[in-house]
């Protein structure tokens, strides 16, 4: 049996129990999957959560379970499955972006397909939780840190795998990296507008339209909203347009590059 840590407590306390060598399209099919605990514990605890014990939340605390194991082809097989079910069939949190974020890179190509496969409310979810980790490096669960050169990564390997999906994808970069604020996430895509039109935030019309888009960040929100403007322009089109973009907004509420 394979031991996987709980974090959230289900069924009492201890680790997970999972097979070391498992079928999983068998155990996360089955129509009353066993509990990776204490049968009794278990459904005593969901119980007291959720006012019974329905199997398809059993199935989703063995899908986030399985997405743990320390075995990569046991992790990459059960991206499979959670990709080939619809989101609100099987519910597996934002352990999904973490095998995005920090694996092996077969798990997490198969994750960001997944993810694409699950619509746009796990892409969201998934920005949003890249985000957080972007300004606020935590665990992923399973003891490794997601860094922002994690979050780099898993950006690239997400939109590599759904290139078609640019607009789907930038729309939810910066809903992420905004705090889902429409007016900031509308004044970023104006940033990639001027930058993909002129490829550079120094000539005279890209400087001025940049500088008009930095002003009005600053009367939202002052130097923080440029700030948290400037992080998703940097990932979406790289260290030259940052640099120009810097070099633009000198001055603006005294942003200095």
């Amino acid at each position: 049996m394979a031991e996987v840590p709980d974090p959230w407590g289900v069924g009492g306390p201890g680790p997970f129990f999972l097979e070391w060598k498992p079928d999983i399209d068998r155990i996360l099919s089955d129509p009353t999957p066993k509990p990776p605990k204490s049968e009794v514990e278990w459904n005593k605890s969901l119980s007291i959560i959720m006012g019974g014990c329905p199997a398809e939340k059993t199935r989703s605390y063995l899908a986030m379970a399985y997405l743990r194991h320390p075995v990569a082809e046991v992790r990459a097989a059960t991206v499979r499955f959670v990709g080939s079910r619809p989101r609100d069939e099987l519910m597996v949190g934002l352990v999904l972006a973490q095998r995005l974020a920090v694996d092996r890179e077969e798990v997490r190509r198969l994750a960001a397909e997944a993810i694409w496969k699950r619509g746009r409310e796990e892409l969201q979810e998934t920005m949003n939780y890249l985000a957080g980790n972007d300004e606020y490096p935590g665990e992923d669960g399973n003891g490794a840190f997601v860094r922002p050169e994690h979050v780099r990564s898993a950006l690239q390997t997400l939109y590599d795998a759904n290139p078609s999906g640019e607009k789907d994808f930038k729309d939810a970069l910066f809903h992420g990296w905004c705090w889902h604020d429409d007016r900031l996430a509308g004044l970023g895509r104006q940033l990639m507008k001027i930058w993909r039109e002129h490829q550079t935030f120094l000539d005279e019309p890209s400087r001025k339209a940049a500088i008009q888009v930095g002003n009005e960040l600053h009367s939202i929100g002052g130097l923080d909203a440029m700030r948290l403007m400037f992080r998703p322009v940097t990932l979406l089109a790289g260290s030259v347009a940052a640099n120009d973009l810097n070099h633009a907004w000198s001055g603006i509420g005294g942003w200095l590059p």
